[in-house]
């Protein structure tokens, strides 16, 4: 049998005391794996907040999943009209850039139950500081006078206006809605002429008065006066 071994008070202390490290050890390494579980918990738990949209992101921040948040924009530009004749609110508006005549008329409360909108182009773009006028029947009868409220108005009856015909008893072309073959039908229009004024309305918008022809690339004034008689705007 082997002998039994004979611990000495020295060797007693050393084991107890490694024992103590061991334990202590153990004790600290079990805490941080506590801690780094909370962690992980906690991360867990705020990105699924993230995602669910509960937090959101500071002004100026990123949005969720690192997408920028969408730039403003511009304030959308507008246009001021003046609406009047047979509209049951007619009045100053209004309304965004690019709407339309049938759009202002709208905005005027709609026509009167006389009214005869569809003698204007409605689908004019309607230009800042345009004044509409909607014409009524009576307005529109061969022997009535021009209305007063219509002077000034920025768009006229795409037929014949309230003058008559032209020139011949021609009716009288618009110049803000005539096609390339209307505008050819003109005595002293030719196809290059009716190709500038179709170029410079889309560019610049109707025409306020058939005097603004003036401005066309090709039109003088001799030419503008040949060309009066038979048009409108």
């Amino acid at each position: 049998m082997g002998s039994i071994i004979q611990f000495t008070p020295a060797m007693r202390m050393a084991i107890a005391a490694l024992l103590a490290l061991c334990v202590a050890g153990l004790a600290w390494r079990g805490y941080t794996l506590y801690q780094a579980d909370q962690r992980a918990l906690k991360a867990a738990a705020f990105l699924a907040e993230l995602e669910s949209g509960a937090l959101a992101a500071p002004d100026g921040a990123s949005a969720p999943g690192g997408a920028e948040a969408p730039p403003v924009g511009p304030p959308a530009r507008q246009v001021v009209v003046h609406v009047e004749g047979g509209v049951n609110a007619p009045g100053v508006y209004t309304l965004p850039e690019g709407s339309r005549v049938h759009d202002a008329i709208v905005a005027a409360g709609g026509p009167l139950p006389d009214a005869v909108p569809g003698v204007l182009n409605l689908a004019a773009p309607l230009v800042d500081g345009a004044k509409i006028y909607v014409y009524r029947q009576a307005d529109l009868e061969p022997a009535a006078p021009p209305p007063p409220r219509a002077q000034g108005a920025t768009y006229q009856p795409v037929a014949t206006t309230l003058e008559g015909s032209g020139a011949g008893g021609q009716a009288l072309v618009n110049i803000n809605t005539a096609s390339q073959a209307e505008l050819e039908s003109v005595p002293g229009i030719g196809p290059a002429t009716a190709r500038a004024i179709i170029a410079y309305r889309t560019e610049h918008g109707p025409f306020r008065r058939v005097d603004d022809l003036i401005n066309v690339s090709g039109i003088g004034q001799k030419t503008l006066e040949k060309l009066r008689p038979y048009l409108t705007n």
